[in-house]
Formats: structure tokens, C-alpha cells, sequence
């Protein structure tokens, strides 16, 4: 997996998975992971 957006991964909370990757969502901030 390769990061899109931020590099530093705590206590994410697991937004969706798709066919685009997983999207985790912390603070109000969107991290996606691609595939």
C-alpha cells in the first residue's frame, strides 16, 4: 500500500474500503491508503 495523503498512521478510525484502497478518517482529516 502506498500513502496518498499523510504518512503517519495512530488511532485511525477505518472510513470505507473500496476498490480504490482503504480511507481512514482522524480529526476531520481524510488519509487514503491505494492499493
Amino acid at each position: 500500500l502506498k500513502v496518498q495523503e499523510g504518512d503517519v498512521f495512530g488511532a485511525y478510525e477505518i472510513f470505507s474500503i473500496g476498490e480504490y484502497g482503504v480511507v481512514f478518517v482522524n480529526n476531520d482529516k481524510i488519509f487514503a491508503l491505494r492499493k
